[in-house]
């Protein structure tokens, strides 16, 4: 694939990674997992190149349509991207949802709570978020298990895109106020 211009957004850091827009060049990683077993709690498991092409556009048209998006998370000395972490609110959503998935091989680190706090603090100061939700399948025990780890409270009078998902409500930390 052609190298893409990164999209004008910012570039969040933690001691192990950078959060930083997505571009065309990332694209392998998320049509791996998105055609993937694993892929069925992010809108998969899709099994034509097309649809998997045209879901990880969704994700870089996100930033051009709300200005926030998710973000791609890599390695600060390689720029190898091991994951996806952040903003995702398209039409119809119930709300602003913080969201994470690691590529095959990279889960078990630590990598997504590190970048789902990264990205969470960042929306509370910098986007002056109220609130934050982790729409999540209830089979999908890895990533409850983070939102937790994030300060997820699960909200059961929350509104979700779809069966089997469960709400994990977001507030401004203690710390953050």
């Amino acid at each position: 694939m052609n190298s893409i211009p990164s999209i004008d957004g910012p570039v969040l850091e933690t001691e192990r990674l950078v959060l930083r827009p997505p571009t065309g060049d990332d694209y392998s990683g998320f049509r791996a997992l998105i055609m993937s077993d694993r892929g069925r709690f992010i809108g998969g498991p899709l099994e034509d190149e097309g649809r998997a092409w045209r879901a990880f556009a969704s994700i870089i048209g996100h930033w051009h349509i709300r200005g926030y998006g998710t973000f791609a998370i890599a390695d600060p000395d390689s720029d190898t991207v091991f994951g996806l972490c952040g903003h995702w609110h398209p039409g119809g959503w119930p709300a602003l949802e913080l969201g994470w998935s690691l590529f095959d091989g990279h889960e078990g680190n630590g990598f997504a709570t590190e970048a789902a706090l990264a990205v969470r603090d960042y929306s509370f100061v910098e986007m002056q978020v109220d609130c934050l939700y982790s729409y999540i399948n209830a089979d999908n025990h890895s990533s409850i298990a983070v939102a937790r780890r994030v300060g997820g409270i699960l909200d059961e009078s929350a509104e979700v895109p779809g069966e089997g998902v469960l709400a994990w409500r977001h507030d401004r930390p203690a710390t953050l106020a």
